[in-house]
C-alpha cells in the first residue's frame, strides 16, 4: 500500500500515460490511414491539459485537506477527461469537413444579393439547398479520398511504393489544428472552480445568499436564455449553452431549500410538514419544474430529466426516503404515455396512464406506510394525480402540441425504433440510433482498435453519442470502464459530502453536483443504448462541446474545493434562520 504522499503522483502519473498513449494511437493510426494526417501538436497539447488539470487541482487543494478520496476524485475525473480527448481527436480527423457558420453566413449574403426584394423566408430556403449541396459535395470528395487512400496503402503494402501510391499518399493535408482557448476553457472553468470553493470566502456567501444565488439566479438564467435564443435565431443558431448553467445555480438553491426547511423535511420532525404541506409542495416542485420552460423551448428533454432526476435524488438523500423517486418515477410514465398519445388518447392509453397513477399512489402510501398522523403520502399523491391531469390537458393546446413536438417524436422511436409513423423524415430522426446500435454491435468484446473503427457514420458522435463511438473501438471492456469511472466518481463525491455533514450547506451543494454529474452520464449511456428516449445530451468531462465541458468540470471543481474544507468551516457558515423550524421561505 503506497502512503498518502506518494499515491497521487503515480495516479498522476499513470492517468497521464493513459492520455498520452491513446492520443498517440489515434496519431499513429491517422498518420496511415486517415484522409488528413492529424498534427502531432494536438497529441502535446492534450497531455498538457490533462498534466495542468492534475497538477493544478493537486495545488489548489489546500495541503492540511488533501485526502486520498480527493485525488482519487481528480484523478477519475482527469482520466475520463483525457479518454474524451483522445475520442474527439480521433473523429474530428476521419471526419469529412462541413461548411463553417462563416462560410454559411457569406453563401446568406451572396443570396440575399441575388435575390433582391425576396422574402427572408426563400433567402433561408434557398441558403439551406445550396449549403447542402456544398456539404454533400465535401462528403464525397472526402469518401473518394478515403477509398483512394487506403487503397493506394494497401498496394504499397503488396508491391511496395509506386509514384502513383506515392502521390495519393503525399498528397494529404495536415489536418486543422482545434481552436486552442476554446480547449482551455474547461481546463480553466474546473481550476477556477476549485480555486474560489477551496481557498476563497465564496462558499460562506452562497450559504448566506443562497435565495439570491440559487432561486432569483436560476431564474436569471432562464430569463437570458430566452434573450438569447430570440436574438441568435433559436437553438440550432447558438453558439454556446447557456441553460448548461443551471447546474451550477440549482445545486445551491437545493442546498437553501433543505436547510431552510430540514425541520420540516427530516423524518424525526416530520409532524412539522402537516402543519402546511402546500407550502412545501410548492416550493419542491416550482424548483423542479423552473428550467421546464426553458426546455420546452428548446425542445430539450434531456437537460430537464437531468436536472428533475438529480434533484430528486438529493431529495431523497437528505430526507432519507424514497419517496420522492417513486413520485418522479410516476410522473416521469405520465409524461410519456401522454406524449406517445398526443392529442389522440384511446381507451387503452386512459387505462394505462390510470394504471400508472394508481400504481405510483399505492406505491407511495406503501413507502410511507399509509401513516395517517401527517399528511405526506396523501399530498405527494395529490400533487402526482394533478400533474398528470394538467398534461394530459395541456397536450391538447395546439401552442404546446408544438413545443412538445421534439420529445414527442424520441418518446415514439424508444417505443417502436423502426416504425416510421408516417413520418417522411424517419430516418433522418432514427439514423443515430441505429447506427449507434451498430457501433456496439461492431465493437464485441475487446473492440476493433482505438482508431479504426467507423463510428464517424454516427452523426454527432463526438459529443451526443460519444459513448457509442467509444465501446466501438474499445468493446464493451471500454464501455465497462468509463460507467465504473463515473460510478467511482459518484461515490467519492458523496463520500465527501457525508464527510462534510449530509445536514450541512457544503455537503448538500457537493451531494448536488455529484448527482448532476452521475445522473447526466447514466441518461448520456442510457439514451446511446436506447433504453431511454434519445435526450442529445453530451457524456460529462468526455463529450465535446465547451459549455457542457467547462460546466462539468466547474462542478468537479465545486465538488473538490468545498470538499477539501474543515467540516467546521462548513458549520458556522449556517445561519440562524436556517436552523429554525418554520415553514415561511
Amino acid at each position: 500500500m503506497f502512503s498518502r504522499s506518494l499515491s497521487f503522483p503515480i495516479l498522476a502519473v499513470l492517468v497521464v500515460l493513459l492520455t498520452a498513449t491513446a492520443c498517440v494511437q489515434v496519431w499513429q493510426v491517422g498518420a496511415e490511414w486517415f484522409v488528413q494526417r492529424p498534427p502531432l501538436a494536438i497529441v502535446i497539447r492534450n497531455v498538457a491539459m490533462v498534466a495542468a488539470l492534475l497538477v493544478g487541482g493537486w495545488l489548489l487543494i489546500p495541503r492540511p485537506n488533501r485526502t486520498s478520496k480527493a485525488a482519487t476524485l481528480l484523478a477519475v475525473a482527469a482520466s475520463l477527461f483525457g479518454v474524451g480527448l483522445a475520442t474527439q481527436f480521433r473523429l474530428g480527423h476521419d471526419y469529412p469537413r462541413q461548411l463553417s457558420r462563416g462560410e454559411v453566413a457569406a453563401i446568406a449574403d451572396s443570396v440575399q444579393g441575388k435575390l433582391r426584394g425576396g422574402t427572408q423566408d426563400s433567402v433561408r430556403k434557398a441558403t439551406r439547398r445550396i449549403a447542402a449541396e456544398r456539404n454533400a459535395e465535401l462528403r464525397r470528395d472526402f469518401e473518394a479520398s478515403r477509398i483512394d487512400l487506403r487503397l493506394a496503402r494497401s498496394l504499397e503494402r503488396a508491391y511496395g511504393p509506386t509514384p502513383l501510391t506515392r502521390q495519393v499518399l503525399g498528397g494529404r493535408a495536415v489536418g486543422p489544428s482545434d481552436n486552442l482557448l476554446l480547449r482551455l476553457i474547461p481546463v480553466m472553468a474546473g481550476l477556477l472552480a476549485l480555486l474560489f470553493a477551496a481557498r476563497s470566502t465564496v462558499p460562506a456567501l452562497l450559504s448566506s445568499h443562497w435565495k439570491l444565488v440559487g432561486f432569483y439566479g436560476s431564474f436569471a438564467v432562464c430569463v437570458a436564455t430566452f434573450i438569447y435564443l430570440t436574438v441568435s435565431g433559436g437553438i440550432r443558431g447558438a453558439t454556446f449553452a447557456p441553460q448548461e448553467l443551471l447546474k451550477l445555480t440549482l445545486p445551491v438553491a437545493w442546498a437553501g431549500f433543505l436547510l431552510h426547511f430540514r425541520n420540516a423535511l427530516r423524518p424525526e420532525r416530520r409532524e412539522v410538514f402537516a402543519k402546511s404541506p402546500l407550502a412545501l409542495w410548492i416550493y419542491i416542485i416550482g424548483l423542479l419544474t423552473l428550467p421546464l420552460g426553458v426546455f420546452l423551448v428548446m425542445r430539450d428533454f434531456g437537460q430537464f430529466l437531468v436536472i428533475g432526476l438529480a434533484q430528486v435524488l438529493l431529495l431523497a438523500w437528505f430526507t432519507r426516503s424514497t419517496l420522492y423517486v417513486v413520485l418522479f418515477t410516476g410522473g416521469f410514465l405520465a409524461t410519456g404515455i401522454t406524449l406517445l398519445s398526443g392529442k389522440t388518447f384511446s381507451a387503452a392509453s386512459l387505462l394505462l396512464l390510470l394504471g400508472v397513477v394508481v400504481g405510483a399512489v399505492l406505491a407511495i402510501g406503501a413507502v410511507e406506510r399509509y401513516r395517517r398522523r401527517d399528511s405526506l403520502w396523501t399530498s405527494a399523491s395529490l400533487a402526482l394525480v394533478g400533474y398528470t391531469a394538467i398534461a394530459t390537458l395541456a397536450v391538447q393546446l395546439p401552442f404546446i402540441a408544438r413545443m412538445i413536438a421534439t420529445p414527442r417524436q424520441r418518446f415514439l422511436l424508444w417505443a417502436d425504433l423502426y416504425s416510421r409513423h408516417g413520418d417522411p423524415a424517419w430516418w433522418d430522426r432514427s439514423r443515430q440510433i441505429i447506427e449507434a446500435l451498430y457501433a456496439f454491435d461492431a465493437g464485441g468484446i475487446a473492440g476493433r482498435g482505438l482508431g479504426e473503427g467507423t463510428p464517424f457514420l454516427i452523426p454527432k458522435a463526438a459529443s451526443d453519442f460519444v459513448f457509442a463511438a467509444i465501446t466501438e473501438e474499445l468493446g464493451i471492456v471500454g464501455g465497462l470502464l468509463i460507467l465504473l469511472s463515473f460510478l467511482s466518481l459518484v461515490a467519492i463525491g458523496l463520500r465527501l459530502a457525508r464527510q462534510q455533514g449530509e445536514a450541512t450547506f457544503g455537503g448538500l451543494v457537493i451531494a448536488g453536483a455529484t448527482l448532476l454529474l452521475g445522473v447526466q452520464a447514466v441518461v448520456h449511456i442510457a439514451g446511446t443504448m436506447n433504453l431511454l428516449p434519445m435526450t442529445g445530451i453530451t457524456l460529462p468531462l468526455v463529450s465535446s462541446g465547451v459549455s457542457s465541458a467547462a460546466v462539468s468540470w466547474a462542478l468537479v471543481g465545486i465538488i473538490l474545493g468545498i470538499g477539501s474544507q474543515s467540516t467546521e468551516a462548513n458549520t458556522v457558515v449556517i445561519r440562524k434562520d436556517l436552523q429554525r423550524p418554520t415553514l415561511r421561505p
